[in-house]
């Protein structure tokens, strides 16, 4: 679905919305305006549908980039039916929900082997009971078909796939309850969870820094050496490229007298919403078109320069490419005819931000997906922030680890503060072990501490479950080892490349027994549901291990269409 597709599904929407007044239902729909624009534009583009283009081998099958789309497409979904926020698909994100997607696939084929079904009853049933289309507990049959016949339409989804994504759901569901059988908490992992929410704690800790030190170490050459030669893997230097490049900028070709009257009136149509508030009462106020006129012309007159832009783009890839029996003009020859400028990058890696340009990632793709040879060494258009790129290759260096000379201030840093945090941990596993030698002899922690000339930081008394605003990070990173102490043990030292830490528990008060034996089915319930998440969790990694799960391949935006607008 593209923008233009996008802005009526979600003019459909809001109609539909004011018919049947919903506040639930509402929600619903900001859920499917976010899907509409972030997936429908961003994510699906460029998915091959190729039943026989393989997308990756699991357990020795090979599941087909069909597959693999169509399961994409469910997680995706439900990331938006669950968050119903504004995701941004990045690297990251889109990295994440291949992850799901593979996992998906993976746990439904497990599903079938164990012969777990979604029966027409549960689907029933799972939809009478869905929030969407109940009001007041009650299921509204016309709520549930005006959303298969007239939302799910308007989003290029359907009934059937709707069904499937449900059912799909119920199967997974009976897997994690499978699972949740395998989990137990004890009584004593409830107790142990109350007191350390709700026991009384007071602790003294400290912290050892450079000044602390007789001497401050000093690396030598050979130690810096050394570093490189134990992990030289570290220090390689990544593939590095440098590419030509033509920037058709859109601020070059803004009209604003290009922009028609009915241009600006269609836009303040189809995207009313953007211009129209609802106060607590459900009252729609919309601004009036002359006072945006001006706002909707300029944006206009960009989003044409853009697409200008990226049409120009297009024009210069197609002359690179030669018909059949021609020879195509150099790329410098070719930008030199439309009167532009042909520019070089500085070096940069495949995750390396390119300096003075407004792109992202996919810059960095394309340019490494060229190949020095005819009809490959140059990209297609590559969307920037306000420009539109054509790249040409141009040089490529290999990965390589670097020579000493290369990196030694690099190396000589690390080797510092490599000699730093052996001194300070020496000098934290000496201090307690004094510390607690005169301890034994009757002195407190405070007395030990000070004849070691150590400052002594005591906290107030605290819980856990009401008292942690404000607080020091020294304190957050003391505090996991403190709660699993007994009153009168010293911790084991946190050790940091300036610093090292380590406290002593000076008292521990018991919570009320009462206040627990109300709380411990909440917190045993508690507990159960994240031991059952992790579980299911580590199984669903299990099953798309690198012995199991091989050659996937990442999805791309090959095919994405031209910006409209």
């Amino acid at each position: 679905m593209n923008k233009k597709e996008s802005t009526k599904a979600m003019m459909f929407i809001s109609k539909f919305n004011r018919l049947i007044r919903s506040k639930t239902l509402w929600l619903f729909f900001t859920v499917i305006i976010v899907l509409s624009f972030v997936f429908w534009g961003a994510s699906t583009s460029g998915v091959k549908e190729n039943d026989g283009e393989k997308a990756g081998v699991l357990n020795g099958k090979n599941i087909s980039r069909k597959e693999f789309s169509e399961a994409f497409l469910h997680v995706h979904f439900s990331v938006m039916m669950q968050f119903g926020d504004h995701i941004q698909i990045n690297d990251q994100v889109r990295a994440m929900l291949e992850n799901m997607a593979w996992k998906r696939i993976a746990s439904l084929d497990t599903a079938k082997k164990m012969k777990i079904s979604a029966p027409h009853d549960e689907f029933v049933a799972t939809i009478k009971n869905y929030p969407l289309f109940s009001e007041n507990g009650q299921f509204m049959q016309q709520r549930y078909q005006s959303f298969l016949r007239m939302v799910l339409p308007q989003m290029g989804l359907t009934s059937a796939f709707f069904e499937e994504h449900m059912n799909q759901e119920i199967i997974l569901n009976k897997l994690k309850f499978i699972f949740s059988q395998a989990t137990w908490v004890s009584p004593w992992d409830a107790q142990n969870s109350f007191s350390q929410l709700h026991d009384i704690f007071q602790f003294s800790y400290v912290k050892i820094t450079a000044d602390n030190l007789e001497q401050i170490p000093e690396a030598t050459e050979d130690e810096a050496i050394e570093l490189l030669n134990t992990n030289p893997e570290k220090y390689m230097f990544p593939e590095m490229a440098t590419v030509k490049y033509v920037c058709f900028s859109a601020a070059d070709y803004i009209d604003l007298e290009k922009v028609a009257d009915t241009d600006i009136a269609v836009f303040y149509d189809e995207h009313i919403h953007d211009f129209s508030t609802t106060d607590t009462n459900g009252v729609v106020t919309t601004k009036p078109i002359e006072t945006v006129t001006d706002d909707i012309k300029e944006f206009l007159a960009e989003q044409h320069a853009l697409n200008h832009a990226w049409d120009l783009a297009a024009e210069l890839e197609l002359t690179l490419t030669p018909e059949r029996g021609t020879e195509a003009p150099s790329f410098d020859d070719a930008v030199a005819n439309m009167d532009k400028t042909v520019l070089v990058t500085e070096p940069f890696s495949l995750t390396q931000s390119i300096k003075g340009l407004d792109v992202g990632t996919e810059f960095n793709r394309a340019a490494f997906d060229l190949i020095n040879q005819p009809h490959e060494y140059f990209s297609r258009p590559i969307m920037g922030k306000n420009n539109v790129y054509v790249l040409a290759w141009n040089t490529r260096e290999e990965p390589r680890i670097p020579a000493f000379e290369e990196i030694e201030e690099q190396l000589m840093q690390e080797a510092t503060k490599t000699a730093l945090h052996k001194a300070l941990q020496d000098k934290a596993h000496e201090s307690i072990a004094a510390i607690e030698l005169a301890m034994a002899e009757g002195k407190t922690f405070s007395e030990s501490a000070k004849e070691l000339e150590l400052e002594i930081i005591t906290t107030e008394p605290f819980k856990i479950i009401s008292d942690l605003d404000d607080v020091s990070d020294d304190f957050n990173v003391l505090l996991e080892k403190v709660i699993n102490a007994n009153p009168g043990e010293t911790t084991e030292a946190i050790v940091y490349s300036d610093s090292a830490l380590f406290a002593h528990l000076d008292s521990r008060t018991p919570a009320d027994q009462d206040l627990y034996n109300v709380m411990s089915q909440q917190i045993t319930s508690y507990i159960k549901a994240r031991r059952d998440s992790v579980l299911i969790s580590d199984w669903q990694e299990s099953l798309i291990a690198n012995d199991k799960l091989k050659e996937p391949v990442k999805q791309t935006n090959e095919n994405e269409e031209d910006p409209e607008y």
